[in-house]
């Protein structure tokens, strides 16, 4: 139903008859249901004509909206400010899509109930019924303490004090097995990978993570850095709040400034892996592996039957990963809340 004098006030009648404001109105979505309104007039057939995805251009518009009353809503903390950003980031929901067709993309419930709590900023169902402590070096949440980790459990994450040498419970072993899932898929592109540690020291005294060669993508030996940045982490929330990508083009700054001066003293390139917690790639990782996967087809048009394998391929790779990286955040959240 139309009223013209409601919509030429207000912008768009909402479902009960109310008018929506008008920043809401003017979102491009809405904007664009509004002239068919007006053009259609007492003669509602015009809604009947194709209008390619409709309702996925007005969900979008009522979503961004919303997003945007939250993130400017003064009641909304920094923090959760940033969680909701750096959740946008390039492939950060992934895993909530991955149909669960091999073990690599399944979770157990307690990994799932882990995982989207973490996603959606909520305590963590392991940490809400007993105290959990960190390690006793830790200067805020040792068992000398007695003060516990907070229930939400990104203290684990960041922690300066570090965490238990050996498991699933040491975010060195996140990063580990991450990096063996992108050497996997470098080898099966025709890539020598080298990941011994004697073979990967710097002129400077820092290492890399990994060094891979390829004499037909890669004219000098690529050395490789992942790392999985936590977005809450004192020092990182407030890049994280700016921009999805802000903090991942942070670190990847840093990563260069660090490594890229001694890299290219032995004669190699380099190259910044970086994710976030919540499934965000960085620029530089998501151009790299793209290349591995080349899709040809025109902006916006339909996978064609030849192009179509590459890119099952491809997203297959980005499921497998996006599920393995909450997967194994899971199991450090688990672990840790098992050591009382």
């Amino acid at each position: 139903v139309r009223d013209s004098g409601a919509v030429g006030a207000a912008g768009v009648l909402s479902c009960d008859g109310t008018p929506f404001s008008p920043p809401f109105a003017e979102l491009p979505g809405v904007r664009a249901a509004t002239c068919l309104c007006t053009a259609a007039g007492p003669d509602l057939t015009l809604l009947l004509s194709p209008i390619p995805q409709l309702q996925r251009k007005l969900s979008l518009a009522i979503h961004h909206y919303r997003r945007s009353l939250f993130l400017d809503a003064p009641r909304t903390s920094a923090k959760s400010r940033a969680r909701l950003i750096q959740c946008s980031a390039p492939h950060a929901g992934r895993w909530l899509r991955a149909l669960p067709s091999s073990p690599a993309r399944r979770l157990t419930d307690p990994q799932f109930s882990a995982a989207l709590a973490l996603r959606l900023g909520q305590p963590q169902p392991a940490l809400e019924h007993h105290p959990v402590y960190c390690v006793p070096t830790c200067p805020k949440h040792s068992p000398a303490s007695r003060s516990p980790v907070p229930p939400m459990g990104d203290h684990f994450f960041h922690c300066p004090a570090g965490a238990p040498s050996t498991g699933a419970a040491n975010p060195l072993y996140r990063h580990n097995m991450i990096l063996c899932l992108l050497m996997e898929v470098c080898r099966r592109h025709d890539y020598i990978t080298d990941t011994r540690e004697s073979h990967l020291a710097l002129p400077d005294g820092n290492k890399v993570d990994a060094i891979i060669s390829n004499i037909l993508r890669h004219t000098n030996p690529v050395a490789v850095d992942l790392t999985v940045v936590h977005p809450l982490a004192e020092s990182y929330f407030r890049a994280a709040a700016i921009s999805p990508k802000a903090l991942l083009l942070q670190r990847e700054h840093a990563k260069n400034v660090k490594h890229r001066a001694a890299v290219r003293q032995c004669r190699m390139d380099f190259l910044p892996f970086v994710f976030n917690t919540y499934g965000g790639w960085g620029g530089v990782v998501r151009d790299f592996f793209y290349a591995l996967f080349p899709v040809l087809q025109s902006d916006g048009a339909e996978p064609s039957s030849v192009s179509w394998p590459l890119l099952a391929v491809r997203l297959a790779f980005i499921d497998d990963l996006a599920v393995s990286l909450q997967r194994l955040n899971a199991m450090m959240l688990l672990s840790r809340a098992s050591r009382k």
